[in-house]
This record gives structure tokens, sequence and C-alpha cells, in this order.
């Protein structure tokens, strides 16, 4: 169970808190892992590689998400869904 005192963590399954663990560690690996690649770069070069990745991840957030069909009916039958 989530500390209280994570009241987002509380809301979400084990098994997702645990990938959501995973994601920031293998950021932050990544990070570092850039960091030592472009320790010994030039300031250009280092600019250009930190500008490409800042392109490739906003890229990435502007690729439009998929919609997924919802069940009204179902919704409203658990109490979920708008009224009517």
């Amino acid at each position: 169970m989530a500390p209280s005192y994570v009241l987002p963590l509380r809301a979400i399954r084990g098994t997702t808190r645990f990938g959501l663990l995973v994601l920031m560690v293998v950021a932050l690996l990544a990070g570092l892992g850039v960091a030592w690649l472009l320790r010994h770069r030039s300031r250009w070069v280092r600019g250009l590689v930190t500008a490409g990745l800042l392109g490739a991840l906003t890229l990435d957030y502007l690729a439009p998400a998929p919609r997924v069909p919802v069940d009204r009916d179902h919704m409203r039958a658990r109490g979920c869904g708008p009224p009517g």
C-alpha cells in the first residue's frame, strides 16, 4: 500500500505504481547516460544534441492519442457515466 503522504499513488494499482517507478528510473539512467556521453564534447555539439532530443520529445508529444470507444451503457450501469 502506498504511503498516505503520496496521495496520487493511493488511487492506482500496485503494478501501475511499479511501472511508474521503473519508467522514472529508466528516464534517470537515460539522462545520466547522455550526460556521460556528452561530457567531453564541445559546447556546440552538446547544444545540438540537446536541441535534437527536445525536438524528438516534442514530436512524440504531438502525436495524436489513440481514441478508444466508450461503452456508455456499461458506465451508467456502474454509476460512472453521465446521467441520462
